[in-house]
């Protein structure tokens, strides 16, 4: 699935909750349904993280360290999950530009996304994929 494909079905599963939460109203009522849709809502986010077929790496805000990673770039790349985790972008010797990758975060707080189509990435070992 695309990106663009991603964010309609964001877009459909925020909607959705939206109209639910209107719908409920009534005290404790409001609080478990809210709850539950909220649930509904992050079970889906999950799915759609962990079955994407991009490489998606969800860094810390302001420090840039890597805080998820999915299935997808992890088999793409052939690192471990703990190999990645804690570490900022620029210290995984995934993206070879230190500076560039430094650049993009700086976007990332910017805009609060960054995209690439035609990133060169490297395994552990160094072969380029």
């Amino acid at each position: 699935m695309s990106a663009e494909g991603n964010l309609n079905m964001t877009a459909t599963w925020h909607s959705k909750l939206l109209e639910r939460v209107r719908v409920c109203f009534g005290g404790k009522k409001i609080r478990t349904k809210a709850e539950e849709l909220l649930r509904e809502t992050e079970e889906g986010y999950r799915r759609l993280f962990e079955t994407a077929k991009d490489g998606i790496l969800i860094l810390h805000g302001e420090t840039g360290a890597i805080e998820d990673v999915n299935p997808f770039l992890l088999n793409l790349t052939g690192y471990r999950r703990d190999e990645m985790l804690s570490k900022r972008l620029w210290e995984i010797g995934l993206f070879q530009d230190i500076e560039a990758s430094k650049s993009a975060f700086q976007e990332l707080q910017t805009k609060g996304y960054v995209r690439y189509d035609n990133l060169p990435l490297k395994t552990p070992a160094g072969k380029q994929v």
